[in-house]
């Protein structure tokens, strides 16, 4: 498939250059660029990306609920403290007039 555009192109997730633009242009079969490049970059096609999903059967785990731990004791009473007044100020004292 190829790419059009400029510039160097980051993998933040593999920490290092992902592909380089020469001349504008960048052409690649590699699954992995292509996935990382067709939403943001302009293109000549549509690559066709195999995705293989595998479906692996769990058993639940005691005391696990939709992948959070289930706490069956009751939860301690949460202690409010009130906040303190603010400190009042003394009206400034008025000059008299000569």
């Amino acid at each position: 498939m190829k790419f059009y555009g400029h510039g160097v192109i980051w993998d933040p997730e593999k920490n290092k250059r992902l592909m380089k633009f020469v001349d504008g242009t960048f052409e690649t079969e590699d699954k992995y660029i292509i996935a990382k490049l067709e939403k943001n970059y302009k293109h000549d096609g549509k690559a066709v990306i195999d995705v293989e999903y595998k479906v692996v059967e769990t058993e639940p785990v005691e005391g696990y609920k939709n992948y959070e731990r289930v706490e069956e004791t009751e939860p301690e009473p949460i202690e409010i403290i009130p906040e303190p007044k603010p400190a009042q100020k003394k009206p400034a004292a008025r000059r008299k007039k000569k």
